[in-house]
């Protein structure tokens, strides 16, 4: 192979080990309300059901839940493909959450985790 062919593949190499390097490190920006990410806020950790499968851990269902309880929402796990397990923080009780929540016609039922407790501020 003549040396100006090694050079141009050379940098194909190099510009394909970018491009997979960009598309790995973009993240899912946070977009819940600062005072909702502060220590201080309460901790809910709940079961949603809804009424139709859904991705638990897809951007768009986690914006979703985030932007109708006005709360930060970490996906915690899967049960079903209509239940999901997900931690709120920045909402002062489970039943102005579950009210947020129960909003959106797609959620069927929103209960407190027996296995969590909540954590609320010292």
């Amino acid at each position: 192979m003549a040396g100006w062919a090694q050079g141009y593949r050379w940098a194909f190499g190099a510009l394909g080990a970018t491009l997979v390097l960009a598309a790995c490190a973009q993240t899912v920006p946070l977009s819940c309300p600062p005072s909702a990410r502060a220590d201080a806020a309460p901790t809910w950790q709940v079961l949603v059901h809804f009424r139709e499968p859904v991705q638990g851990r897809d951007p768009s269902t986690v914006q979703q839940l985030e932007r109708l309880s006005q709360a930060c929402v970490q996906p915690v796990t899967s049960v079903s493909p209509t239940l999901h397990a997900y931690r709120f923080s920045g909402v002062a009780s489970l039943d102005l959450l579950r009210q947020r929540l129960q909003r959106w016609p797609l959620v069927r039922d929103v209960q407190a985790d027996g296995r969590v407790r909540a954590t609320a501020p010292p």
